[in-house]
């Protein structure tokens, strides 16, 4: 446990340390390495993981998110994870980004993965994106994205009654 504890947030200091270089430094040299942890990560390292990245600054998440879609690592839950950073990032830019693969990685995941809070989160994030979308392809997915949302939050208010 010690160990996974160390290499986590070794990640989370490499990438903190990282965050102000340009696009380029990410692309070739950071998230090459990033991945290489992620994709490597044991079952152990994954679930500790998974459990504690959701204190981490949005930023740092944001900067994982490339990673965790790349890292193929079968001990994660990428599809939530993806969805649950989107839902946790601030920067209008990043969720823009960030919401171009969203719609995969949300229709990927298992239903049960999320609850209310974290569908409404989500959407609120994605209203936030579709405030700025000016693209009609996206913004019609964005759309169809969002009304998914709604029925799956009517099938949990559904199921509790």
């Amino acid at each position: 446990m010690i160990d996974d504890l160390n290499s986590i947030l070794s990640l989370r200091r490499y990438i903190e340390e990282h965050l102000h270089e340009n696009g380029e430094a990410w692309e070739h040299q950071h998230l090459p390495f990033i991945i290489g942890i992620v994709s490597a990560f044991n079952k152990s390292e994954a679930n500790f993981f998974s459990q504690t990245i959701w204190t981490w600054p949005p930023k740092v998440l944001f900067e994982l998110a490339d990673a965790i879609l790349n890292g193929g690592n079968p001990h994660l839950d990428e599809n939530y994870i993806y969805c649950k950073i989107f839902s946790l990032t601030d920067d209008i830019e990043d969720l823009d980004y960030l919401a171009q693969n969203l719609g995969a990685y949300f229709y990927s995941a298992k239903p049960q993965s999320f609850d209310a809070e974290l569908l409404i989160a989500i959407k609120l994030k994605l209203i936030q994106v579709l405030d700025i979308t000016r693209d009609q392809t996206w913004e019609k997915n964005f759309q169809d994205l969002n009304k998914d949302i709604d029925r799956r939050l009517l099938e949990i208010r559904s199921s509790d009654n």
